[in-house]
């Protein structure tokens, strides 16, 4: 569990911030819990650049304005300059996120985007990518979101 919660219980009034201070095994561990599983690194840069490859998820041109690099974590989704053009929120800033490592006897887990401690534009770019050795560490202005395979219906 994250190191802030209590019991397995995060502390009250924080059911829609982030969850950070998670270690890699710990974010794909919880995944496979629900029945998901975290996003590879390919998949969480298209939800951020869009299918106009744009450097920030917001559109070419950095804009301080757009995320959370106000220095504290916000809820979830409530910052409504960090949008991507393909509608996912808080991928430019707030918290950076675990992606899943594809190879499996790698020891680098990769983090993708911008966090609230951090308004550095190269980090904030959507093609911007943190190693983190070893897998089982966990940082503060990290966190992860979790995708799901698209059900495809078979037409009759």
């Amino acid at each position: 569990f994250p190191r802030n919660w209590k019991n397995g219980k995060f502390p009250p009034g924080t059911g829609k911030m982030p969850v950070t201070d998670i270690s890699y095994d710990e974010a794909e561990g919880y995944a496979k819990w629900v029945g998901k599983r975290l996003p590879t690194e390919e998949e969480w840069q298209k939800m951020a650049r869009g299918f106009r490859d744009t450097k920030y998820p917001w559109g070419d041109f950095w804009d301080k304005e757009r995320g959370n690099f106000s220095g504290d974590l916000r809820e979830v989704g409530t910052t409504p300059g960090d949008i991507s053009l393909s509608g996912v929120f808080d991928l430019g800033g707030n918290v950076a996120e675990w992606t899943a490592i594809t190879v499996k006897k790698s020891k680098d887990s990769v983090i993708k985007g911008g966090a609230f401690s951090d308004g550095n534009p190269a980090k904030t770019a959507a093609t911007y990518a943190q190693f983190s050795k070893p897998r089982e560490g966990s940082f503060p202005f990290v966190g992860f979101r979790c995708v799901r395979e698209a059900e495809v219906k078979k037409e009759e």
